[in-house]
């Protein structure tokens, strides 16, 4: 009813900005590193950066032997 969604308590404000996601990137020879900005990566490491991001989210499996996933919580 309306007055039950009245009575619930607003989600509390995020203040700042939202937390950087950081990355996981498996090179070729399997060394891992963790980066926060895969643009930067992928042009020191001449990389595509579009192919990075399609690794990330399931489209590609690698990019030149690199592999990259987000860093889950906990990790």
């Amino acid at each position: 009813t309306v007055e039950e969604l009245v009575q619930e308590e607003p989600e509390p404000i995020q203040e700042g900005p939202p937390p950087k996601k950081i990355y996981i990137v498996t090179k070729p020879n399997g060394e891992k590193e963790e980066i926060d900005n895969v643009t930067q990566y992928s042009k020191e490491n001449g990389l595509d950066n579009g192919n990075m991001y399609r690794i990330v989210h399931g489209k590609r499996k690698s990019h030149k032997g690199y592999t990259i996933r987000l860093k889950t919580e906990g990790e």
